[in-house]
């Protein structure tokens, strides 16, 4: 089974739609993960913020359960494939030249209005299902 990770920032947002998206659509040959690069976002949200837990259930999706996670050596080298979803800059130098990492342009969705996090969502859902195309 092919083991992903999904990282953004903090982890309360894009990779945790992500990692939603990605279990539900590939449950059975692919699994998902996901972390985030700030140490401060884990102390401050205990728990994934309400609007984005809503959002997600709109489209199907039950992320209540999750936590941000930050990101760890050991997360990176146990995945097969690294979708990364913050700023190149920010991507740790172990990461930057492996094969295995993906870099996915996507705007951060914090302080944003519902209308923008929805399309935002949207996005991530469209790069997910575009990861193993069927024919």
């Amino acid at each position: 089974m092919e083991r992903v990770l999904y990282i953004c920032s903090g982890n309360v947002g894009r990779s945790q739609m992500a990692e939603g998206f990605h279990n539900k659509f590939y449950s059975g040959f692919s699994s998902a993960s996901s972390a985030g690069l700030n140490p401060h976002a884990a102390e401050r949200y205990k728990i994934l913020p309400d609007g984005l837990i809503k959002l997600m259930s709109e489209a199907g999706i039950d992320i209540s359960g999750q936590r941000p996670k930050l990101l760890t050596r050991d997360m990176f080298d146990d995945c097969d494939r690294c979708l990364f979803m913050a700023r190149r800059d920010v991507c740790p130098e172990y990461m930057k030249e492996s094969e295995k990492v993906t870099f996915w342009d996507i705007e951060d969705p914090h302080n944003k209005d519902i209308r923008k996090i929805r399309e935002i969502r949207d996005i991530i859902r469209d790069k997910v299902l575009s990861l193993y195309p069927t024919s």
